[in-house]
């Protein structure tokens, strides 16, 4: 293996990465010997945070998209390491990302690799989004260029003329691409801060809040939460709509995903504002549980939207005083109408999506990164976990445990380099000092051999003038 994959590893262990890990030739035309290809990982499906998959790569040129059930036996044979995990590559189009995800699952596939099908696109750009269908997935998925998707094919193409002289039975048993999947999160220290960029009127969103609050107090101090309002800009949009779904002339805007539509954008705008001053309020006073409480408790009071009577109730449930909390709404415009002036906590926030925001939501962020995957109460609290310089004792159990898929810690991937360096080192200064004793004995050798010849020759000559000497 070529050292410079060893370096990749360690230089690659930041966020989710995709590398070639062979043939070297393969990672020179991705990235000049770096072999880091661009990609993107789906938000659907379950993320190994701080793991990494290596494996070798799959593709069935019966199904090249992935759209229909695998007609080629994908194994573990070939991988590169003790836990198989293939790695299958599909085309994108013709069905869901989700569709594709599902079958290399079902074909017994470790990760899914998508080539796009749009040449010359940002693939960091590009979201894998569920279909709706996507909660029971337990593998990663990654899209990755059109043009390194064809330079992986170029390969397989090399493979499978270079096993053309092979009986049937010999071809396809040999690896002819190997691959890292990489899924780290940047623990810094001890204390992991994360975010949940959401809209009260998000379904999605208030699940998800509703089912981590218990999660949220197994870390104890371990944990900063923040949450963070989405709201959107629509300057251009009719005088009807800005009066009804927006703020600050337009600045800042809202739209009801519920199916009655029974709440303006205003309406959910007024609520999101309440949730962010009663956070702030019991955040500072060190009551952040009755933030929870109230979240769960609206939760399951009012399904149709949060109205205002219904967050009243709410807020009577903690004891806090509602007109409290309304007054802190009042406080956040700079003055006069609604409609026209600026909100400096959705200003705030406004500026934080665009400097950091995940730029889809709702979206957990862990430590200034992006979740990726479903988003389940597990899913988040695993991947918090592994956000942890040192992982505290409540995320025992979780850190670590590979039961759920195949692929090895990222932890153990660096031992395993790190091991092989130190092996080849050991090795290299062996061989040196067999070499240079060999090299010693040959010269000891040379010049023994050059000495016997030297009294050779003049015995040799003693003789042949003993044997003309007169008398004898």
């Amino acid at each position: 293996m070529n050292i410079s994959i060893y370096l990749i590893l360690f230089l690659s262990v930041v966020t989710a990465k995709l590398i070639v890990y062979s043939p070297s030739k393969l990672r020179k035309r991705i990235n000049n010997q770096n072999g880091v290809i661009h990609s993107s990982v789906a938000n659907f499906g379950h993320i190994p945070y701080g793991h990494s998959i290596i494996g070798r790569v799959w593709f069935d040129e019966s199904n090249r998209d992935g759209c229909q059930s695998f007609r080629i036996n994908i194994t573990g044979e070939g991988d590169p390491d003790a836990y198989p995990s293939p790695i299958v590559l599909v085309e994108r189009g013709n069905c869901s990302f989700v569709k594709k995800v599902r079958n290399v699952e079902h074909a017994g596939g470790s990760m899914a690799v998508i080539i796009d099908n749009k040449p010359g696109e940002i693939v960091e750009q590009v979201i894998m989004v569920d279909d709706g269908t996507g909660s029971g997935i337990k593998i990663p998925s990654m899209l990755i260029s059109k043009k390194d998707g064809r330079k992986i094919l170029d390969q397989f193409e090399e493979c499978k003329e270079a096993e053309e002289d092979l009986d049937e039975d010999e071809r396809g048993h040999k690896a002819c691409v190997q691959l890292i999947g990489s899924f780290d999160l940047p623990h810094p220290d001890n204390r992991v801060e994360y975010d949940l960029w959401y809209s009260s009127e998000d379904e999605q969103a208030m699940d998800f809040l509703a089912d981590f609050e218990e999660y949220h107090y197994r870390y104890k101090e371990h944990v900063y939460f923040t949450p963070r309002i989405f709201s959107f800009e629509c300057k251009g949009c009719e005088e009807e709509t800005l009066e009804k779904d927006c703020f600050s002339k337009g600045k800042y805007c809202a739209h009801s995903a519920r199916a009655r539509g029974a709440l303006s954008g205003r309406d959910i705008l007024t609520e999101n504002l309440r949730q962010k001053c009663l956070h702030n309020k019991l955040q500072k006073n060190k009551k952040e549980k009755y933030w929870w409480a109230y979240i769960q408790y609206v939760h399951e009071l009012c399904p149709d939207g949060i109205t205002s009577s219904c967050s009243r109730k709410g807020m009577e449930e903690i004891e806090v005083k509602f007109e409290d909390i309304e007054s802190c709404v009042g406080d956040s415009f700079s003055g006069g109408s609604r409609s026209s002036s600026e909100n400096t906590i959705l200003a705030k926030e406004a500026k934080e999506w665009k400097n950091n925001g995940p730029s889809f939501h709702p979206a957990v962020v862990i430590n200034n990164e992006a979740y990726r995957g479903f988003l389940s109460a597990d899913n988040v609290f695993e991947a918090i976990c592994q956000g942890f310089k040192k992982h505290p004792s409540e995320c025992k159990g979780v850190v670590g445990d590979s039961q759920d898929y195949n692929g090895i810690s990222t932890e153990m991937m660096i031992l395993i380099v790190v091991g092989i360096l130190a092996c080849n080192l050991v090795l290299l200064i062996l061989y040196r000092r067999y070499y240079k004793q060999e090299m010693q004995n040959d010269v000891r050798m040379a010049a023994h051999s050059a000495v016997s010849q030297y009294f050779a020759i003049q015995n040799n000559d003693k003789e042949q003038m003993n044997l003309k000497a007169p008398g004898i």
